[in-house]
C-alpha cells in the first residue's frame, strides 16, 4: 500500500493504476495554516492508523511529489528519530527539496524536472 502526502488524484490515480497497489491519498493542513512539525505528526498518525487496523508496515510504502515528496523524506526522518518502525519504501517523485533554488541540481537538471515550472 503505498501513501501520498496530500491529497492529490492527478498523482495518486496514476499510480494505483500503474502499479495495481491500494492508494490512499489522505489530506493533511498545508503551511502556513501549519507548522511542519505538526504536519509531520499528522502524517505519522496516519501510519499508526494503519497500523492499528491490522497492516503491517513492512507491507506499507510512503510515496510524495513536489512538497509532498520532501514532506515524506521528513516524516519518514522523524520517524526514524523517535524510533518508530519505518515503511518498507519511500518514493520521493521530483521533491522540492532546495527551497532556496541555490543547489547545483536546481539549475543543471531543471530541463529535466517533471513538475516544478520555473519562471521564464
Amino acid at each position: 500500500m503505498f501513501y501520498n502526502t496530500m491529497s492529490s488524484l492527478a498523482s495518486s490515480v496514476p499510480v494505483a493504476t500503474d502499479t495495481g497497489l491500494r492508494v490512499l491519498s489522505i489530506d493533511y493542513t498545508l503551511a502556513p495554516h501549519e507548522k511542519y512539525d505538526t504536519i509531520t505528526d499528522q502524517v505519522i498518525n496516519v501510519f499508526q492508523a494503519l497500523v492499528k487496523q491490522g497492516y503491517r508496515m513492512s507491507d506499507i510504502a510512503i510515496y510524495g511529489d513536489s512538497a509532498g515528496g520532501s514532506l515524506a523524506a521528513g516524516t519518514v526522518l522523524k520517524m526514524r528519530a523517535m524510533g518508530l518502525e519505518l515503511p518498507a519504501a519511500v518514493v520521493l517523485w521530483s521533491p522540492w527539496s532546495d527551497i532556496t533554488e541555490t543547489g547545483d541540481t536546481y539549475h543543471t537538471l531543471k530541463e529535466h524536472e517533471p513538475l516544478y515550472r520555473y519562471d521564464l
